[in-house]
């Protein structure tokens, strides 16, 4: 099937395959390079509570069974549009681990009017664990700056602690205080000699810190 698909040039004839075949699928294809492409195939309606290797050219839709997702695109960064799609698309997440060492080419500025910050702001209902501890220091500030995000029920943070410190200045900066202020477990990987003196202001209720 694999040498099939590689002949296939669309993601187009890669659908129609799958339907001569008696197939409800949808697919996309990222194209990094002649030598690098990668095919994601899926059936519908979409059953599984699990989807990985979600990309820049992710087609969208509605997947109500997904709890846990993994976003991986090891050329293209994922820009805050993209994630705007990944919360209407998967608006019951519980779980989403981001993998992604290329900085944000469009940051969004904290020096917005009102308006315009209130409707940039994408919000994750259900989300519960995030896990940024294999990405470039702007996908923290995209998840943790309360302009940018709002996760109400966000209480398990993985990351790692270097990074952190970078994106919210050593702790000076107050834009993240409402993403945080609920955490209760954090995983930081690379264990700190000391932490600054108002670690726990940004961290009320956390519980349990757990390094590695």
């Amino acid at each position: 099937m694999v040498q099939i698909i590689q002949l296939l040039r669309t993601s187009d004839d890669i659908q129609r395959m799958f339907i001569k075949r008696g197939y409800n699928i949808n697919c996309y294809i990222d194209r990094y390079s002649r030598e690098i492409n990668q095919c994601h195939v899926y059936s519908l309606p979409f059953s599984m509570e699990y989807m990985c290797n979600v990309a820049n050219n992710f087609v969208g839709g509605l997947f109500m069974s997904v709890r846990q997702l993994q976003l991986y695109d090891f050329l293209v960064p994922f820009e805050h549009d993209f994630f705007a799609r990944i919360s209407r698309a998967f608006p019951l997440l519980n779980i989403l681990n981001v993998i992604s060492l290329h900085g944000q080419k469009k940051k969004l500025t904290h020096q917005q009017n009102e308006h315009k910050q209130t409707s940039s702001i994408i919000e994750y209902p259900h989300l519960m664990y995030l896990s940024l501890n294999r990405v470039y220091v702007d996908y923290i500030k995209q998840f943790l700056f309360e302009s940018n995000a709002y996760l109400p029920y966000l209480n398990k943070l993985s990351v790692q602690y270097q990074d952190l410190i970078d994106a919210i200045e050593n702790f000076t900066n107050n834009a993240e205080k409402v993403n945080c202020a609920k955490l209760k477990y954090i995983i930081l990987f690379s264990k700190p000699s000391m932490y600054p003196e108002n670690f726990h202001d940004y961290f009320p209720s956390l519980v349990n810190k757990l390094l590695f």
